[in-house]
Order: structure tokens, then sequence, then C-alpha cells
């Protein structure tokens, strides 16, 4: 889930800063979920989800 994130973010150009900060989570929380293979939360996902409407829960979750 949180490489299609990644990919996402890269598609749409924004950074895991500017996506923390949109949805009022720590700095580097997210990245460094990704980067040392962490999970996030159900909370932060459904947050990430109401802020980012175009973003589809069936894709990000599931892969299709």
């Amino acid at each position: 889930m949180l490489e299609r994130l990644h990919e996402y973010l890269q598609f749409r150009r924004i950074s895991y800063n500017k996506l923390e900060k949109s949805i009022g989570v720590s700095h580097g929380s997210i990245s460094n979920a990704r980067k040392y293979g962490k999970n996030i939360g159900s909370n932060v996902i459904a947050a990430i989800l109401d802020k980012y409407q175009e973003l589809s829960a069936e894709w990000l979750l599931r892969g299709s």
C-alpha cells in the first residue's frame, strides 16, 4: 500500500512533507514508514483518502 501511495505522490508531484502537513501527522511519519517497512494506522489512511478524494481507496488498499 505504501508503494502505491508513493506512486500516487510522484504522479501528483506531492512531497511526503506536504502530504503529512495536509493531514496533520508528524513530519516523517509516512515517509519513514515506507523507508523502514512499517505500517501506518487506519486513521492515517482515512485522513489521506479524505483529503485526496480523487485517490481510489480500492486501488490504494488492494491495488485494483
